[in-house]
């Protein structure tokens, strides 16, 4: 089931956040993340976040900001590769007539993730906090 994140339950997605930021991104310092931690704690409380839950288990996450950027979709790794990254983002476009979103080169899974669900690189460019290059890429109705 995916649904609005409750207040309440921002701690469990921060820690996924970093948990999964970590692992897919090990060409990024861990300290990186950490020290974005409590930056992207207050964001999320100012964007449209939906968790996906099973049996009373938040297995993963994606947030809206800014009326159609796309943060990200966050799965823990032991519930990849099982669909729920598909699920989200067609209950995302379900919701949005287009959507926008940053990933970064290195980060071959989720690059490949977005193209096959349709979304096209509109430009590529260096990420000045990290130094890596990451695509624009976008999706319309």
């Amino acid at each position: 089931m995916i649904r609005y994140m409750k207040i309440s339950e921002i701690d469990k997605v921060i820690d996924i956040w970093e948990t999964v930021n970590v692992e897919a991104h090990d060409y990024i310092s861990e300290q990186y993340w950490r020290e974005n931690k409590e930056m992207v704690k207050e964001a999320m409380e100012n964007s449209n976040m939906y968790v996906y839950i099973d049996n009373n288990e938040i297995l993963g996450f994606s947030g809206i900001t800014g009326g159609s950027y796309l943060a990200g979709i966050f799965v823990l790794s032991s519930h990849r590769g099982k669909g729920i990254g598909k699920q989200m983002i067609d209950f995302l476009k379900d919701k949005y007539d287009d959507i926008q979103l940053s990933v970064y080169e290195k980060n071959k899974g989720a690059v490949s993730f977005y193209l096959r669900e349709g979304f096209n690189i509109d430009e590529s460019s260096v990420d000045e906090e990290t130094g890596e290059m990451e695509s624009l890429m976008s999706w319309s109705k």
